[in-house]
C-alpha cells in the first residue's frame, strides 16, 4: 500500500486510573501545528484505550482532538502490553494514520516499539521536537552523543511514521 493511502495524525491518549496524562495534551497541541503545515486536511485523532473511560473523550475534544477513537474493554482496564498492542495495532491497520505520536513516558516507551513491530514500520524514540523540513518531509529531532548534537531523523518509506516525544 502506498504512502498516499495514509493520512491523519494520531495521538495515543495515555490515561491511568481514568485520568489523562498531561503529555497527551501537549501532543494534541503539537499535532495541530503539524496539521497546519500539512495544509489542514489531516485530522488530529486521539486514540483512547481503557475500560470505563468514555467520559475522557470529551476532555480530548476540549483539548483539541478533531476525532476520538475509543476502544473500551475489560482487558484494557489497566495497561498491559499485549492487549494494548493488539488493540492499537488493529485500530491503526484499519485507520491507516500517517503519523502517530506517543508520549515518551514509561508506558509510551513500552507500547510504541511493540506497535512498531506489529505494523512493520519505523519509530523514533525520545524526540525532543517534531516538524517538517524545507522539502516537507516529517522529521524528528533527537539528542545524540550525550546531547552534544541533534540528529534529524525521517522515516521516508514506511507508514505510519511513529515517534515518542
Amino acid at each position: 500500500m502506498g504512502k498516499e493511502a495514509y493520512k491523519d495524525i494520531w495521538v495515543f491518549a495515555e490515561q491511568e486510573g481514568g485520568r489523562l496524562s498531561s503529555t497527551t495534551f501537549e501532543l494534541l497541541a503539537k499535532s495541530h501545528d503539524l496539521k497546519q503545515k500539512l495544509g489542514g486536511d489531516d485530522a488530529v485523532v486521539a486514540v483512547l484505550l481503557g475500560s470505563g473511560v468514555r467520559a475522557l473523550a470529551q476532555e480530548l475534544f476540549d483539548r483539541g482532538a478533531d476525532e476520538v477513537i475509543l476502544a473500551e474493554d475489560a482487558a484494557l482496564e489497566e495497561y498491559s502490553a499485549r492487549p494494548y498492542q493488539a488493540a492499537f495495532t488493529q485500530l491503526a491497520q484499519r485507520g491507516r494514520p500517517s503519523i502517530v505520536l506517543f508520549g515518551a513516558t514509561p508506558l509510551g516507551r513500552d507500547l510504541a516499539p511493540r506497535v512498531m513491530v506489529s505494523l512493520d514500520t519505523g519509530l523514533t524514540a525520545d524526540a525532543i521536537d517534531v516538524g517538517f523540513d524545507d522539502d516537507g518531509v516529517f522529521c524528528q529531532t533527537t539528542p545524540a552523543y550525550g546531547g552534544k548534537i541533534l540528529a534529524h531523523i525521517a522515516i521516508l518509506e514506511r507508514r505510519p511514521q511513529m515517534v515518542t516525544v
